[in-house]
Parts: structure tokens; C-alpha cells; sequence
């Protein structure tokens, strides 16, 4: 009991019951001493320890409203992988999102899934497919069981297994299922049957969900599924016209099926941010279907979570921030396990963030909020990639290293979990180029034109560290691929530059006139630096390069 007082009474505080019992220990202790010297009145001292004492207990306690309380460390992932390629295949993706929502409703352990194309597209399969990596990455992200399979492609769909393993050592578990076959008739079916088997063989014995959200009976209904899942596998990997097609197909059989209204609307939001414009409202078309999704999901599921979500991502794509606000605390009241609720919490002005202190205490700084992010969805690389921009952002408003060291330390994280996450990679070696560590930063460019050898960015990043490592040669290499690759802006800038300094003037008149012809405007940051250069070319009376280059992307 006193235990469970004192994890209670101290939260989330870093250093949590040791913090709290040390300067309660040093008080008696002085007490004590003071009594045995006979210093002062016995009932004094001791009155004077238990005020010291109750003192102690409110500023432990209001330091604890600080901290965002921390969830059950205990975490079951889900991790599948698969050798299956093709694009159009959405049957794995299918399987895996149904095995996931059937364990989360069932259960009250949090799954998280790793989609097929997630792992294949990242990891080389022999290496990942072993005990020890998956052992590995488990413990990264706080694990306590892992469910695996394999998926192969076969003349009559694709040929399954599923292993369920779990990782503490006082109860060793390890089951291998019987093989299945898988096939856009039998997904649904199949992603039940194994459900129910990986609960009955991992013993969780608490099966009753946190909450039992209304859309989950919608999931269970009996029709076909197929277009559905194949716009959300389509969705996935932001293919958004196709997946809006495919999902619009489907809901005209079945015009009133909440997911897939969900699921439109998630869609239109991802093509307006592909497309944001300065008034959104007035001159967005895919604003008033959504107002229309949102009229129809209030009439089928008003309690859903999930609809209350897509809510709250509507308003703040529309930057309604009020709405947002108010939204986003209902939320939060019911459900404080979903990363992505605190995700919208961070887009939010720092001055909103105060109106969430009746929900989990007064937020002071944006780490508390990216922390919780990180905390609850430990698998996350895009969440590393956020906490490090934040101190990318802080870095020209507090000291420059400490800030950049800062942000490196979640870079790394994220190459642990996903070694050729390609956005993690450009941003490190963003942050090497910023540390003038120019050989790291090569190094990390380099490993994302490996992996994608049409990166136009990396290939105008080498270039960049090459030119500023005082290496032109390699820097004009690099410059030219990213032109032939995709005509990159910038990098006739730099072109222009290099032969400007090498006395080649006619070639670099003609880059620089590129550069200028190829402005896409009022947004161009850089158009008066690339006139002020053209006017160096022409008046040719110095060699030196004045004007500003434009930075890394």
C-alpha cells in the first residue's frame, strides 16, 4: 500500500520516491541532531519538522502537477514483417491493421503495429527476421511480448506463419502457430481466429478494453471489405488521388460506414496540406465534404473516440484553434494513452497549453508534451524527428552546441529503430553540417542517395558540404546531379557560384539566369542574393562571392 502511495504521490517527477524521500530524511535527521543537543524546546523541534514537513509535501505535490503522468510501462508490440513487394497488394497491410484492431479492442494492452511495407522497405530481412534483433528492439521500446510472422507470396494468395514470444524470463513463452493462407477473401476472418489465439497463448488475462469505442461495431458487420482496405492501404502510402478514389468507390455501396467516412476525410485533409493555401476555407473544396463527414458521424457514432479525433485534425487543419482547444480537452479527459491526441496538443499555441491544467497539470516547456509523445509511442521515428527540430528551432534563441547536442541525441535514436529511415538521415546530416562536421554529414547524404538514388535533396546537401569542406570539384558533381535529377533550384545558385570563382563567366551568367527564370516567387528567399550575384558576373570586377548561398534543405 505504502508503495503504491508514494508511485501515486510522486508521478513522472524525475527521480521520483528518492527525490521525494531524501529531503524529508535530511529534516528529521536535523531534527534529531538538534533534540540530542538539547539546542532548542523537544516540542518545538519537532513542531518546526512537521511544518518543514508539510512544506515539503506541497511543493513536492505542485512540482508533480509539472510532469504529465507516465503510462503503464508494460507494452505489448506487435511487430510483423514480410517479404511481399508489390504496391498493390494490400491484403498483408489488411491482415495486420485487422490482427491490431481485434487485439486493442479486445485488450487493455496497448499494440502497436508495424506495417508490412514499414519493415520491408527498411530493414535487410535476414537481419531482422532474427530473435536477437527483434529481442533488441523490443527492449528499445519497452516491450513485454512480440508477435512476428512471416508473409510469402503463392499461387493461391500468401502463405503465413505467426509466432508469439514473450520476454520476460519468469514466464518463457514461445509458440509457433500453424501456417495459413491469406487472401482478400479470408483477411477478416483470419485476423479474428489468430486474435483470439495470441490472447489465449500470451494469457492476458484482463481482456476488458480501457473503453469500448461504437465505431468497433461497424468493423464487425459482414460485408466486403476489400476496396476499403485497399484505399486505406493506398492512403498509407500517399498515393492520396487513388486512395480518394478507391474510398469514394466504396462508399457508394455503403454510404453510411463510419471508417470509411473516417477514412475520406483523413484523405481530403492530407491532399489540402499537399495543397495548403492562405485562406483554406474560402478557397478549399474538400472543405464543405468534410463539414458533410462530420454531420454523418455525428448521427451514426457521436462517442467515438476516433470520430471526436478526426474532429479535433479538421478544425486544426482548417486553424480553428478554438474548436481545436475545447475538442482536444474532451479527448484527453477520457484517453491520455494516444500519442498522436498529444501530437495536436503541440501544434497548439504555448499560450493554449495552459488551459489544459485542469486535464494533467500546467505544461511549462514544449519537452513535456514531446516527452509524453516519445513515452507513449516509444516505436515512433517521426516523434524524434519533432523533438529534434524543436531544438533545431531553439538553437537561435539559447546556446548554440548545447541545443544542436540536444537534438542529435534523438537523431540517434531514431537511427536505432529504423537505420534507413531516409527523413532521419537528411536531418542528421543537417545537424553535422550545422556542427561543421562535415565528414558526418557526407557520410549520413551519402547513405540516403544508397538508398534513394533519385534524392534530390541529398545530392544538393552533398554538394553543399563539399563546397563549404572547400571541395568544388566534387561540390559541381554533386550540384549537376541534383539538375539532371530534378532541375534543382538551388543548386544552379551554387553551380553558378563555383564558376564565377573559376573565371568561367558565360556559364555562369547562364545558371544564374536559370536560377532566376526558375524563382517560384514571392516565396523565394533567396532571388535578391541570386540578382546580387548575377551582378557580380556582369560587372566582373572580383572573383569573391558576396551575397548569402542558400542553406541546406
Amino acid at each position: 500500500m505504502l508503495q503504491q502511495f508514494l508511485n501515486w504521490f510522486t508521478g513522472s517527477i524525475p527521480g521520483g520516491i528518492i527525490l521525494f524521500l531524501i529531503p524529508l530524511l535530511l529534516i528529521w535527521l536535523l531534527v534529531y541532531f538538534l533534540v540530542k543537543m538539547e539546542s532548542l524546546d523537544k516540542l518545538t523541534l519537532i513542531l518546526s519538522g512537521l511544518i518543514a514537513t508539510f512544506i515539503w509535501f506541497f511543493n513536492f505535490y505542485s512540482l508533480r502537477q509539472n510532469y504529465l503522468p507516465i503510462p503503464d510501462p508494460k507494452r505489448i508490440l506487435v511487430f510483423p514483417f514480410t517479404d511481399v513487394k508489390n504496391d498493390s497488394d494490400f491484403v498483408a497491410y489488411a491482415f495486420w491493421d485487422k490482427l491490431t484492431q481485434n487485439l486493442n479492442t479486445k485488450t487493455d494492452k496497448n499494440w502497436i503495429a508495424y506495417k508490412t511495407e514499414w519493415v520491408s522497405d527498411s530493414f535487410d530481412f535476414k537481419q531482422f527476421g532474427s530473435t536477437a534483433y527483434l529481442k533488441n528492439y523490443a527492449k528499445k521500446v519497452d516491450a513485454d511480448l512480440i508477435v512476428y510472422g512471416i508473409l510469402v507470396p503463392d499461387s493461391s494468395g500468401l502463405v503465413g506463419e505467426l509466432i508469439v514470444e514473450t520476454l520476460q524470463e519468469e514466464e518463457k513463452l514461445a509458440v509457433k502457430f500453424e501456417p495459413f493462407i491469406l487472401s482478400s477473401k479470408n483477411f477478416s476472418e483470419t485476423a479474428e481466429k489468430f486474435s483470439e489465439k495470441i490472447i489465449t497463448q500470451a494469457k492476458i488475462e484482463n481482456q476488458n478494453p480501457k473503453y469500448n469505442d461504437s465505431i468497433n461495431e461497424f468493423y464487425k458487420i459482414t460485408l466486403p471489405q476489400e476496396e476499403f482496405y485497399q484505399a486505406k492501404f493506398l492512403f498509407f502510402q500517399k498515393h492520396f488521388e487513388q486512395a480518394r478514389k478507391s474510398c469514394r468507390q466504396f462508399l457508394e455501396k455503403y454510404p453510411d460506414f463510419p471508417p470509411a467516412l473516417i477514412l475520406l476525410g483523413e484523405i481530403n485533409l492530407a491532399l489540402t496540406h499537399q495543397n495548403i493555401r492562405e485562406d483554406l476555407r474560402g478557397m478549399d473544396n474538400f472543405y464543405s465534404e468534410g463539414r458533410k463527414i462530420l454531420v454523418k458521424l455525428n448521427q451514426k457514432i457521436p462517442k467515438s473516440l476516433e470520430y471526436w479525433f478526426f474532429k479535433v485534425k479538421f478544425h486544426a487543419t482548417y486553424k480553428e484553434w478554438q474548436t481545436v482547444e475545447e475538442y482536444l480537452k474532451m479527448l484527453l479527459k477520457e484517453d491520455q494513452t494516444n500519442a498522436d491526441f498529444y501530437r495536436i496538443l503541440y501544434s497548439l499555441s504555448s499560450e493554449r497549453w495552459q488551459n489544459f491544467k485542469e486535464v494533467f497539470g500546467k505544461i511549462r516547456e514544449a519537452t513535456q508534451i514531446l516527452d509524453r509523445m516519445v513515452t507513449l509511442n516509444p516505436c515512433s521515428v517521426n516523434y524524434r524527428l519533432l523533438y529534434s527540430d524543436y531544438y533545431l528551432e531553439k538553437k537561435i534563441l539559447d546556446e548554440f552546441s548545447t541545443s544542436l547536442n540536444k537534438g542529435e541525441k534523438y537523431l540517434v535514436q531514431a537511427d536505432e529503430l529504423n537505420p534507413n529511415h531516409i527523413p532521419a538521415l537528411m536531418k542528421r546530416g543537417r545537424f553535422y553540417l550545422l556542427k561543421k562536421e562535415l565528414g558526418k554529414a557526407l557520410e549520413f547524404y551519402h547513405r540516403v542517395v544508397t538508398l534513394d538514388p533519385n534524392h534530390t535533396e541529398a545530392y544538393y546537401n552533398l554538394g553543399v558540404a563539399c563546397y563549404r569542406n572547400g571541395q568544388t570539384k566534387e561540390a559541381e558533381k554533386f550540384f549537376l546531379k541534383a539538375i539532371q535529377v530534378n532541375n534543382h533550384l538551388d543548386s544552379h545558385f551554387y553551380l553558378a557560384s563555383i564558376y564565377y570563382q573559376k573565371n568561367e563567366k558565360e556559364k555562369a551568367l547562364k545558371l544564374i539566369n536559370k536560377r532566376i527564370t526558375l524563382s517560384p516567387g514571392p516565396s523565394d528567399k533567396f532571388i535578391e542574393n541570386a540578382r546580387d550575384l548575377k551582378i557580380l558576373i556582369l560587372k566582373d570586377d572580383t572573383k569573391e562571392v558576396k551575397t548569402e548561398l542558400p542553406e541546406v534543405k
